[in-house]
């Protein structure tokens, strides 16, 4: 088409073919693939040479050029030293943006639409408003504008109205010159507005009586969006282009603006990708692309290549984002080669304040070093990168060391982690493998590397850990340690955790020796913990009651359990038995039910144990508290002496009597006072100093008799 109307024009007229488009009315024309770029560096460079600012330093503010030039007009017949300042400010970006220019996209898209914006009464001096819009015909903006109204506005809706009513004239005159050129717009062009009331205005026929003032502008615009010439709708603020025209933008909206509209000043190749870039934002926060790019600049070149940069194209991408501040995702898999990257690009603190690698190193501290999961990730990842490593030290983490970023807990779950990882056979307690050494230096070195604070792993780990230490013959003082460690909160053990199996040549199932060892620390800590606290409050007249009896209520029920399960070995010692029972037997007890059970375990396992010996060990359980279902099974039980069955039912009736609220007990008999009183264990005691003569503690048929005839006579009232 192009070469048909030159053709016809050279038929009639002399002409001249200079070729493609190069320079037209103080406007630069580069070509590049599938787009135009339109500039006006000759025409800056002019100005800065005729001002002798040809040298001027880079400035780091970013003023919008139109809102710019716009607010200084207004001050150029009283120009002051403040608005000289001010102008030498957009010198000095015109300077380091003179290559950057409008894109101009070969595009199939013919569709038109606007962005409107204003500032109510954002002058100070006179609170007039400052209307702006950019009418972008499909990808590539064509006209914009940014001025003040004429008159204040009484509201932000109505500031807004006038701004639509200005850019709808800007869009009906463009209209109408596509139609001069018989050029059609196929879809009605649509003007975007961040305030709702315009919308709604634009579109209700009703007339408001507060804007009767704005009458004409009202009725413009209702007839043009009536004809369906155009089309207003609301837009978010943050997608509100026209700001850049109407007030000063943030850094991240104006980053966001000029990556937008403003085509890219160079290409930077990293490896096999090339990035299309401008040039400002990455000189901002870079300093060794400042260098690289002055180096291009005198090069008369606009490609930079980066092959050495470490992770690559990702790593430089993040970079990149970061400079036009773009969200960018960090994580335990990509922080290390950022901050690598950014390492190398030289984005410091003293190039721009909260710079990448502050960034970076704020979000290792905060975030990935409180996870010891995470932590050891990048140090995985820093093996491709050992020579930045090296230089890098704030990236070290130094387990040994116990570094203070990192909390115990996340290190005592790392070495379970390891534990499970590197001792064959950990998970159930036993040491497989032929080399006993490296599992009993493994051990050590994992015992050695747990942090002091308790509960920083769990109990169950540790009673592993000392079974482990047993198997692999690690020395007494480990063994030591291991069990005061556990005996600090034994109470968060569980019945499973303590069935330790005894070593083959015992003939016993489990270890009872050892759970033994490891009740006598948990009370021996619970002692000291008692003492400290005493010794702390000697002043009070009255020490408050030590905070212990949750967990000594757990640890008996944890010992209860326990001894239920292993009374099933036919093999046990009735003593180590009792002994351990009577290690918790002062602790507090809602219900006696749990020893009830395990007694009753172990006299179901050893039927020829003698009556003395049932004496003995039913002494463990306090009859008083027993519970009614526990008591309906003992006044049942044939393996319980008689004199246990009638105490129990004993008690059960003075429950029943104290519970039911009654008056008096009628006296007893002889045989029912004659019990033998309880013994400082809450236990019923002999009359009798010799353990082998049962006369005495066995009730005869005839004494049974009459006890239960007394009994019967109870009333319940």
């Amino acid at each position: 088409m192009i070469k048909f109307v030159i053709n016809s024009l050279a038929k009639r007229f002399s002409l001249k073919d200079f070729g493609y488009l190069n320079y037209f009315l103080g406007v630069d024309v580069k070509q590049v693939p599938d787009s135009l770029i339109l500039s006006q560096s000759k025409y800056i460079l002019e100005i800065l040479s005729e001002l002798d600012m040809d040298n001027c330093k880079v400035s780091l503010i970013r003023p919008d050029i139109s809102y710019a030039v716009n607010k200084l007009s207004q001050f150029m017949h009283t120009l002051t030293d403040e608005h000289w300042k001010a102008v030498k400010r957009v010198l000095r970006y015109l300077k380091e943006t003179a290559s950057s220019g409008l894109r101009i996209l070969r595009s199939s898209d013919s569709n038109w639409y606007m962005y409107v914006d204003a500032n109510w009464a954002g002058d100070p001096n006179d609170r007039i408003s400052t209307s702006g819009y950019i009418l972008f015909f499909g990808p590539n903006p064509v006209s914009w504008s940014s001025r003040k109204q004429r008159a204040v506005a009484r509201s932000s809706t109505e500031a807004e109205y006038k701004s639509v009513a200005n850019a709808l004239a800007e869009i009906t005159w463009v209209r109408n010159l596509l139609h001069e050129l018989h050029v059609t717009i196929p879809k009605t062009p649509t003007i975007y507005c961040d305030n709702v009331g315009v919308t709604y205005l634009s579109h209700n026929p009703v007339f408001h009586t507060r804007m009767k003032h704005v009458a004409v502008d009202f009725a413009y615009v209702h007839d043009q969006v009536h004809a369906h010439q155009v089309h207003v709708t609301h837009t978010h603020a943050c997608d509100q282009l026209a700001d850049t025209f109407t007030k000063p933008l943030p850094k991240s909206a104006f980053i966001r603006y000029v990556a937008a509209e403003l085509a890219t000043a160079m290409v930077i190749s990293v490896g096999d990708v090339k990035f299309y870039l401008h040039k400002f934002p990455l000189r901002l926060k870079s300093y060794r692309l400042q260098k690289l790019v002055a180096r291009t600049n005198e090069e008369n070149s606009d490609e930079i290549n980066i092959h050495d940069i470490p992770g690559g194209p990702a790593a430089f991408e993040v970079c990149a984002k970061f400079c036009y501040n773009m969200t960018v995702t960090l994580n335990a898999y990509n922080v290390f080669a950022a901050r690598c990257a950014a390492e190398y690009l030289e984005m410091y603190e003293s190039v721009e304040k909260g710079n990448l690698i502050y960034t970076i190193e704020v979000f290792l501290t905060s975030c990935i070093f409180q996870i010891w999961k995470d932590s050891i990730i990048v140090l995985q990842t820093a093996k491709a990168f050992l020579p930045w490593f090296e230089e890098l030290k704030s990236l070290v983490i130094v387990c040994n060391d116990k570094n203070e970023r990192i909390s115990s807990e996340a290190i005592g779950e790392a070495l379970k982690a390891y534990a499970n990882r590197r001792l064959p056979g950990f998970s159930k307690c036993s040491i497989q493998g032929s080399d006993p050494e490296k599992h009993q230096y493994l051990v050590d070195t994992i015992i050695w590397l747990l942090p002091k604070e308790n509960r920083s792993v769990s109990c169950s780990f540790l009673i592993k850990l000392l079974q482990i230490s047993i198997a692999s013959e690690c020395g007494q003082t480990v063994r030591s340690e291991l069990k005061s460690r556990i005996g600090l909160h034994m109470e968060d053990a569980t019945v499973g955790d303590l069935l330790i199996r005894a070593p083959d040549r015992e003939a016993v199932i489990f270890d009872i020796d050892l759970v033994h060892d490891l009740v006598e620390n948990f009370i021996l800590h619970r002692k000291s913990s008692q003492i400290d606290y005493s010794a702390d409050n000697r002043f009070q007249d009255i020490s408050p009651a030590i905070a212990s009896d949750d967990s000594e209520v757990k640890e008996a029920r944890i010992i209860d359990g326990y001894l239920a399960e292993v009374a099933r070995d036919p093999n046990l010692p009735q003593l180590k038995f009792i002994n351990l029972a009577e290690l918790v037997s002062d602790f507090s007890r809602p219900s006696p039910d749990g020893i009830y059970r395990a007694i009753d375990m172990y006299l179901k396992e050893h039927l020829g144990i003698t009556k003395s010996e049932r004496k003995r060990i039913c002494k463990l359980m306090n009859r008083r508290k027993i519970s009614a279902k526990a008591c309906m099974h003992a006044v049942q039980n044939e393996r319980l002496p008689l004199r246990v069955v009638v105490q129990v039912r004993f008690f059960e009736q003075v429950r029943a009597t104290a519970s039911s609220g009654g008056g008096s007990t009628p006296d007893l008999t002889k045989s029912v006072k004659a019990l033998p009183p309880m013994g400082s264990q809450g236990c019923f005691t002999s009359a009798t100093s010799n353990a082998e003569d049962n006369s005495d503690d066995v009730l005869t048929a005839k004494e049974l008799k009459a006890l239960k005839g007394e009994l019967s006579t109870l009333k319940i009232e």
